[in-house]
């Protein structure tokens, strides 16, 4: 090997392994870091409200007199709470990876100077019965934060990679069902009208129509099988308590009813918007049979009622079609 090539080698070797030493010292000072807020830590099962604001938006999610956690600004609809024990644990888990600065001309560089309509800083406050915690969120450099706490002087990184939204419906539990097409044996659908679509489910596993109109086809033949998948994946996209106005002035413009194998009923109710005609609202109810269900828990029937019982919602349009469609656009042209 010559000279210049061993020279090469030695150099490559060098940076292998002076980047062996960087990244194992990022790894212990990590794993060495102090927890930033201990106290939510040790706190973090009795924390019953988590602000969020920043220079314009608010958020306010608090654990109500049931013990559910609700959103304020989505009038007090229930919050996904997986997603919230994910975000707290973050927080709870947070270490501190770099002091950065304590003097406050400083701050606004990370973005931690305070919550201001000009500024990017984002404020959580934690509360408990016998305290409360107050971070200020500032720039994220990669997966970590620059942060610091509200009572004190030093700011610093942390390794709390925290996905801050102030988007309502992100914090939501937007799914209220995930039965099978399987479980669905008939699917009524009653329009105002007078108009009804009436399907059952075939021996072979696919939806028929009741009644099919002399001398008419379907448009093809699995036509029918997404109105009985209509209660698969079935989440909201927009969510608010019941106008009562809506129900005393006009009934329901669609009545839709599934049946399910164990008789369990789910019925759908859609009301056209008093002041948009083109925006629709759905309200949901069970009503089970006196027997055990055996296509949804104790718990899944408890569960939807807490999350339907009041509320009327939105659903995608191809969902919203599932709930409301009728004969004619079901059926082939006449020729």
């Amino acid at each position: 090997m010559s000279k210049s090539s061993l020279i090469r080698l030695s150099a490559v070797i060098l940076v292998m392994l002076m980047l062996v030493l960087v990244l194992q010292n990022k790894d212990e000072m990590i794993s060495n870091g102090n927890l930033f807020v201990p106290e939510v830590d040790s706190r973090l099962d009795d924390i019953h409200k988590l602000e969020l604001r920043n220079g314009t938006d608010q958020l306010l999610i608090e654990r109500n007199a049931s013990g559910d956690w609700v959103l304020a600004q989505a009038q007090n609809y229930l919050v996904d709470t997986a997603q919230l024990a994910v975000f707290l644990r973050t927080i709870a888990s947070a270490r501190t990876i770099e002091e950065k600065t304590s003097k406050p001309e400083y701050y606004k560089r990370l973005g931690v100077e305070g919550v201001s309509p000009e500024g990017n800083t984002v404020e959580l406050t934690l509360d408990w019965d016998t305290g409360k915690a107050a971070i200020l969120f500032g720039d994220t450099p990669g997966s970590y934060r620059y942060a610091r706490q509200v009572d004190q002087s030093t700011a610093w990184l942390v390794d709390a990679d925290v996905n801050i939204s102030f988007d309502a419906t992100t914090w939501l539990n937007t799914e209220l069902t995930n039965i099978d097409a399987s479980d669905v044996l008939e699917v009524s659908i009653v329009h105002s009208n007078g108009e009804s679509v009436n399907i059952i489910l075939g021996d072979d596993v696919s939806y028929l129509l009741s009644e099919l109109p002399e001398g008419r086809s379907l448009k093809y033949a699995s036509i029918l099988d997404s109105i009985g998948a209509a209660l698969f994946g079935l989440n909201f996209e927009k969510v608010r308590a019941q106008i009562e106005s809506v129900q005393t002035v006009k009934p329901a413009d669609t009545t839709t009813t599934f049946r399910l194998s164990d008789e369990t009923q789910i019925v759908s109710s859609r009301y056209i918007d008093e002041a948009d005609e083109e925006i629709s609202w759905f309200r949901l109810e069970v009503t089970p049979t006196d027997q055990q269900s055996t296509v949804l828990s104790n718990a899944e029937l408890e569960g939807f009622r807490r999350a339907v019982d009041g509320w009327e919602f939105q659903f995608a349009s191809f969902k919203a079609d599932q709930f409301t469609q009728t004969m004619e656009n079901l059926l082939a042209p006449q020729e």
